[in-house]
């Protein structure tokens, strides 16, 4: 039986923008494709206001607001027919409120990758982007449970023009994760979650 998926992320940038539509089909929907089964179609959004800039992801006033939009642009989907929805974002914004408002399964990130890292192996390392993420990402650790698990939260310490210079070439931005991740397993990861 054919199922829809609906992955929604919280960026408000425009996808009839020739270079962001290319990295939304290019990386976000080709890597999408590739994991999913046959019978299985995916549908990519953004909110119709929100970040532009990943800078901004950790002013928490901004990301409340943020979120807001995106709860609704979650909302927008109840009734459409979809089978599940994804949070594209490693913060997980509202997670539990759209687990309630919605009659399908709402997956998030965070929980997933760290349910997952659990599974192969005791000890998990997170490199995020921004040491300001680092205490939001603290937090979810904890709600989830994984306060035991969780060795080192590192970041990168990336910012919006690393970003989208990664785009056209990940090698400066790969170099920079892997010594991070380097410092994560001299903490004791065993397991290496991008965040």
């Amino acid at each position: 039986m054919s199922k829809k998926i609906a992955v929604v992320a919280p960026f408000g940038i425009d996808l009839n923008e020739e270079m962001f539509r290319d990295i939304a089909e290019r990386i976000f929907v080709r890597n999408a494709e590739k994991l999913k089964e046959d019978d299985t179609s995916i549908d990519f959004y953004l909110t119709k206001k929100g970040f532009v800039n990943i800078d901004s992801f950790c002013w928490e006033s901004l990301n409340t607001w943020n979120s807001y939009e995106f709860f609704e642009a979650v909302r927008g989907l109840k009734g459409k027919g979809y089978d599940a929805i994804v949070i594209h974002c490693y913060f997980d914004p509202y997670l539990y409120p759209l687990r309630q408002l919605m009659d399908i399964p709402v997956v998030g990130a965070v929980q997933n990758s760290l349910v997952f890292g659990s599974i192969m192996g005791r000890k998990i390392g997170i490199v995020t982007f921004s040491k300001f993420a680092i205490p939001m990402i603290e937090e979810l650790v904890g709600k989830y449970g994984f306060r035991d698990s969780v060795t080192s939260i590192r970041s990168t310490e990336s910012g919006m023009n690393e970003f989208l210079e990664s785009f056209a070439d990940a090698g400066p931005l790969l170099k920079r994760f892997s010594e991070v991740s380097r410092e994560c397993i001299n903490d004791g990861a065993e397991v290496l979650v991008p965040g």
